[in-house]
């Protein structure tokens, strides 16, 4: 039996790889990791002829900026928002992630849909 499947066939293993953000992990309340928002970013440019979109007002949005102080981000910033919100016990998991304008996902706030 290889190493692998004798960590798989004892339970206590996925205890401690729970608590400690291993394999079986709830993503309940948590980010989007880089690699979430990558996948969000892609299915919506995949339904949108290669382009991203807020898929609450249809218009196009642009990648964020790095924060400058005294200057607003553009309304048309694209946002990756949780469906389902954090707050409400949404996952920060691709398949709740939507992209979002910058003033439609500050309209939703913490809002379900």
């Amino acid at each position: 039996m290889t190493q692998l499947g004798s960590a798989a066939s004892d339970p206590s293993s996925f205890a401690s790889k729970a608590t400690k953000g291993g394999a079986g992990d709830s993503r309940t309340g948590k980010a989007f990791t880089p690699a979430g928002k990558k996948k969000i970013d892609a299915a919506n440019a995949t339904k949108n002829d290669g382009i991203n979109k807020c898929e609450n007002c249809g218009i196009e949005v642009v990648p964020g900026q790095k924060s400058q102080s005294g200057v607003s981000p553009p309304t048309n910033q694209r946002e990756r928002d949780h469906v389902i919100p954090k707050s409400k016990g949404g996952e920060g998991t691709p398949e709740n992630g939507q992209v979002l304008c910058r003033e439609c996902n500050l309209e939703k706030s913490n809002k379900a849909p």
